[in-house]
């Protein structure tokens, strides 16, 4: 008998153990995501911050490669947005500018089959270092290059904001795309699906514009950054930039970025705020966080400060209130989950004129 309640207890033990790892494993399976990696330069020596290397790049390229990700095209990744594929672990290569010294690079992304986007800025074609209309149809029939919208003249819309303020702003933003998007569709053939904004600055309001001109998704820019999970903002897409002058061209480097988490952000604010006016960051989190930390950096600024702060359920609040007047701010968020895994969401706050 006792031998039967013995076995009997084993049983009920590897029962429970066996639905607690089921939940532990629907807990924690894997979030669908995209690593989008940026470029500028490829081969220039004049332009360490913003180039690099043919050989770096086929490093980089052979690495993911043995790591197993899914190199997309931006028709899979518009397949991705709309749930209609699955990928995995995968990344989206960008490049922007359209400077010529992608044909420089392009031989290693042909090896490879390796596809990738262009954003080009309509009002720099076929002026000095730029692709000419001829090389870019060139490179968009060739199959593994598609092309995307960075502006007319890389406006920089960060300052138009603090001179103009928010309406002026997005009247301008409107037109340019307006503008844009028909020269492109003259050039070739069709509309663009995908924007990048010029040195990454985004404000919601941009993206009504985006959205009534044909664009499916639009790409930020950042020297720090985690990947996409589709379950976010097609407008608000982080991108991680590459170069030699910013020492991450690493197999380690892209192995840490590569197994960063993702999570669904409900919302983040704020993300414009008037000169001189206070205010307070707030996240709010499908994932209930644990230990948050709320970093900000100032634009051109080394220095990096942490602000206290409180959790009001899935909420993170700052206890501190901010100001900011001629120069914007990175406000990087850290927190885990109650099986002390790490998360990690960042963005960008624009002051604008009253």
């Amino acid at each position: 008998m006792k031998k039967k309640h013995f076995f009997l207890w084993i049983f009920l033990l590897l029962l429970v153990l066996t639905v607690v790892f089921t939940l532990l494993f629907i807990l924690r399976r894997p979030e669908e995501k995209v690593s989008v990696l940026l470029y500028h330069r490829f081969n220039d020596s004049r332009y360490p911050s913003t180039s690099v290397d043919s050989a770096e790049l086929e490093n980089q390229i052979l690495f993911l490669k043995s790591r197993g990700v899914s190199f997309l095209s931006e028709n899979d990744f518009i397949s991705l947005l709309e749930g209609k594929k699955k990928y995995g672990n995968s990344v989206l290569i960008s490049i922007d500018d359209g400077f010529r010294s992608i044909l420089t690079a392009y031989p290693v992304l042909k090896k490879y089959s390796i596809p990738f986007i262009v954003y080009i800025n309509t009002g720099y074609v076929g002026i000095g270092e730029y692709l000419n209309w001829k090389e870019i149809n060139e490179l968009n029939n060739e199959g593994l290059a598609c092309f995307g919208l960075h502006s007319s003249m890389h406006t920089n819309y960060s300052l138009m904001l603090l001179k103009e303020g928010i309406d002026k702003t997005i009247d301008f933003f409107s037109n340019d795309i307006i503008q844009t998007q028909k020269i492109f569709e003259e050039k070739l053939g069709k509309k663009a699906v995908s924007y990048a904004y010029p040195y990454g600055y985004y404000i919601p309001q941009m993206e009504k514009a985006l959205y009534e001109n044909n664009i499916k998704f639009a790409l930020l820019a950042d020297k720090l950054s985690h990947p996409y999970t589709p379950h976010n903002s097609p407008y608000h897409i982080p991108r991680i930039m590459f170069s030699k002058d910013l020492h991450n061209l690493s197999d380690e480097y892209l192995q840490q970025f590569l197994k960063k988490n993702v999570f669904k952000v409900n919302s983040f604010d704020p993300v414009d705020v008037q000169t001189g006016k206070e205010f307070r960051i707030k996240l709010e989190s499908a994932v209930k966080p644990v230990s948050p930390k709320i970093n900000i950096t100032l634009e051109g600024s080394p220095n990096t400060f942490e602000l206290s702060c409180r959790t009001d359920g899935h909420v993170i609040v700052s206890e501190e209130n901010l100001t900011l007047y001629d120069k914007g701010a990175r406000v990087q968020i850290v927190f885990k989950d109650f099986l002390n895994f790490e998360y990690e969401f960042i963005w960008h706050i624009r002051p604008f004129k009253n």
